[in-house]
């Protein structure tokens, strides 16, 4: 997840500070901020695929499904409030400090994490990705 926090603040910083640069430009902060979501999406997914137990696997891929959807929905709004009120480039700038915050704080946290192939007793400590 970290990673993909740090990929999209770049392009958010991108699209701020070239408001007026061409297509080509904007195609490419707003390439940056598709991959590093997709890598905070699947990071996601894979967590609580492997994490919840198999009889509430299930139930838990919904409630992130739902979630995921539901912010993305709020964000969107309040980001739209945010560029009203202070602009396009103060809004992004704050989003992505906040998003490389983010991104720097779980580098530093770590975080146990067990991959498919590994037993749930030999978890080992690694950053997250």
């Amino acid at each position: 997840m970290a990673i993909g926090l740090l990929l999209a603040a770049p392009g958010m910083i991108e699209l701020a500070i070239t408001p007026r640069h061409g297509m080509a430009i904007d195609l490419v902060g707003a390439l940056m901020i598709g991959f590093g979501w997709e890598f905070v999406f699947i990071s996601g997914q894979m967590t609580v695929a492997t994490e919840a137990a198999a009889g509430i696997r299930g139930r838990m891929m919904g409630l992130f499904f739902v979630l995921v959807t539901g912010t993305s929905a709020a964000g969107a709004v309040l980001l739209g409030l945010l560029i009203n009120k202070v602009g396009i480039m103060t809004a992004f700038l704050a989003t992505s400090a906040v998003a490389a915050v983010a991104g720097v704080a779980l580098l530093a946290m770590g975080s146990p994490v067990t991959s498919p192939g590994e037993s749930r007793g030999e978890t080992q400590l690694r950053l997250c990705s």
